[in-house]
């Protein structure tokens, strides 16, 4: 959606990329999706501001163990989503201690479903919940 919250993607398989972009196109954010750590670069110094990145963990220029960190430095208190199909709680638990506000697992059968839920879980966004009278 044009004019809607910007996101930052940066997802490395081009299949996955073009998945995340139809996900998000008809939801309330708008999506700037790059491939590498080198391209999010580019774009956040570009004078872009983004409510938050989704980030892939395992990029093909930026090894897991500095891929969160990274992003971290260069976009101080905008949160950061990582995604990965790593599913140990050993590197979750490291992952969240890098800085990053959530971990989205790809490959989990109900990841597509309930990316645009994550996301605005995580930016407080749509958690008016109804309890019934």
């Amino acid at each position: 959606m044009a004019g809607g919250i910007p996101i930052l993607v940066v997802e490395d398989d081009k299949f996955l990329r073009g998945l995340i972009k139809i996900i998000l196109e008809d939801s309330r954010y708008e999506a700037f999706i790059v491939e590498s750590m080198h391209s999010a670069t580019h774009a956040m110094a570009g004078g872009r501001r983004f409510q938050l990145i989704l980030c892939d963990l395992t990029l093909e220029d930026s090894p897991p163990s500095f891929t969160i960190q990274t992003m971290r430095k260069m976009a101080c208190g905008v949160p950061i989503v990582a995604m990965t199909g790593w599913t140990d709680e050993e590197t979750q638990v490291d992952v969240l201690g890098q800085g990053a506000t959530g971990i989205l697992l790809k490959g989990q059968s109900n990841w597509v479903k309930e990316l645009e839920p994550f996301l605005d879980k995580v930016l407080g966004l749509g958690l008016a919940v109804a309890v019934p009278g």
